[in-house]
């Protein structure tokens, strides 16, 4: 996986994520093993069909949807671990590159590339504080008479009818 950040304000940036073709090949298995067990076709146990036969069953265009979801949740928390970003929205994602689905890096002929938008908290410094002064405020006294005030607000309040 290639990462690139780009910095698009004080709090905003734009990763852009490759993921090669060997990567991508890991995501197809996962998505094939996930989606077909839920294929029946007749004469095989769920799960038990030749590949090709739940490829053409499933369809090349859900695994292939199928794997990218993995891929780009997957490479999108890494790259923000790598690049140690603190993300505070769901990113806006777009899809750059398309990889062709094939079952090896040889039958994958192109990166599957992404790029994310993305507000981050922003970092900033922290001014000099130690000469600040805070003055106390006047502390008035507390009379029984205002307990009692209190009180009866609180009784009044919670009576059943």
């Amino acid at each position: 996986m290639d990462t690139k950040v780009e910095k698009m304000g004080k709090s905003k940036v734009k990763l852009v994520v490759s993921v090669s073709p060997e990567e991508m090949a890991k995501y197809f298995q996962c998505a094939y093993d996930e989606l077909a067990p839920s294929v029946k076709l007749p004469g095989f146990r769920p799960g038990k069909a030749p590949r090709k036969m739940v490829e053409d069953s499933l369809g090349i265009s859900r695994l292939l949807s199928h794997a990218l979801d993995f891929a780009m949740q997957e490479n999108y928390t890494l790259a923000l671990a790598k690049e140690k970003l603190m993300p505070v929205s769901e990113p806006s994602v777009a899809i750059n590159k398309y990889p062709n689905y094939g079952l090896g890096a040889a039958e994958i002929k192109d990166v599957f590339e992404f790029e994310a938008e993305v507000e981050i908290l922003h970092e900033f410094e922290l001014g000099d504080y130690t000469k600040l002064s805070v003055e106390q405020g006047k502390v008035e006294d507390v009379k029984e008479s205002d307990i009692e005030k209190i009180f009866e607000h609180f009784r009044k309040q919670k009576v059943i009818f």
